[in-house]
């Protein structure tokens, strides 16, 4: 189901803004050449993932490659970036995280505008956050968690995926 959406969803992105005749034959035509996923984060992560399964559907479907291109760095930035000064096609396509939504409070100033610059086609997956502690520190629920963290300032951390994320700001709206 999932890959079916997608592969919706890229052929809206190509023959978008065309009339009803154009419509009809970029569908016909459509991918014309390679179409590439910009995923603007290291491999390995949800959104790596969801590409990569993706591309194997739309490759079948489409009987053209479909290729991951990993553009980390900037809290997404970069990769953004590459997909905001690609061609309107539909063959550079990125999917984003969360971060996409929260950099615009993060930096003072993006080079590209995250709405104006992209249009939003599809959500592929949502990922869960979840809160978990050294099994060694004593606590067994959040009530305890709360409770330890008020007794020992300072002694916690967190970690998280990277500055920006989902996962960075929910520790430090915990914090």
């Amino acid at each position: 189901m999932l890959q079916r959406t997608v592969v919706a969803a890229m052929l809206a992105i190509a023959t978008a803004g065309h009339g009803s005749a154009a419509l009809a034959q970029a569908a016909a035509t459509f991918p014309s050449k390679t179409i590439t996923i910009i995923v603007p984060a290291s491999p390995g992560g949800a959104i790596d993932l969801v590409a990569r399964l993706s591309s194997q559907k739309m490759t079948e479907v489409w009987g053209k490659p479909v290729v991951i291109d990993n553009k980390a760095g900037a809290t997404g930035t970069i990769g953004t970036e590459f997909v905001a000064r690609a061609a309107p096609d539909g063959h550079t396509v990125a999917l984003v995280a969360s971060s996409h939504a929260i950099n615009p409070n993060m930096f003072k100033k993006l080079p590209y505008d995250t709405v104006k610059s992209f249009e939003p086609v599809v959500l592929t997956h949502v990922v869960p956050l979840m809160l978990v502690v050294n099994a060694q520190l004593p606590v067994k629920n959040l009530k305890e968690l709360i409770a330890y963290a008020k007794a020992n300032p300072g002694k916690l951390t967190f970690a998280s995926s990277g500055p920006g994320g989902a996962p960075h700001m929910s520790g430090l709206a915990f914090a």
